[in-house]
């Protein structure tokens, strides 16, 4: 019985480390692309795609800079 505890708990640890390596590679990516992309339509999507992957591991602090820089930039597109 206790093996199968343990192996249920390492099963679960393994696959949470795989989904934050996961979300970090994404991040990463999306921040590579605003590096790169004009100041238009696309570019706020993007940031919304940010603050959203940026929520989800709850670095709350720089999800509400890319909202806000969405906001502006959406605002100077109009």
């Amino acid at each position: 019985m206790k093996i199968a505890t343990y192996s249920i708990f390492l099963i679960f640890l393994l696959q949470c480390s795989f989904s934050g390596h996961t979300q970090n590679n994404t991040i990463d990516s999306l921040q590579k692309v605003l590096k790169t992309q004009k100041e238009d339509t696309n570019k706020v999507n993007t940031l919304n795609e940010l603050c959203n992957e940026l929520r989800f591991i709850n670095d709350f602090k720089n999800s509400l800079q890319c909202a806000e820089e969405a906001i502006s930039l959406a605002e100077n597109l109009m």
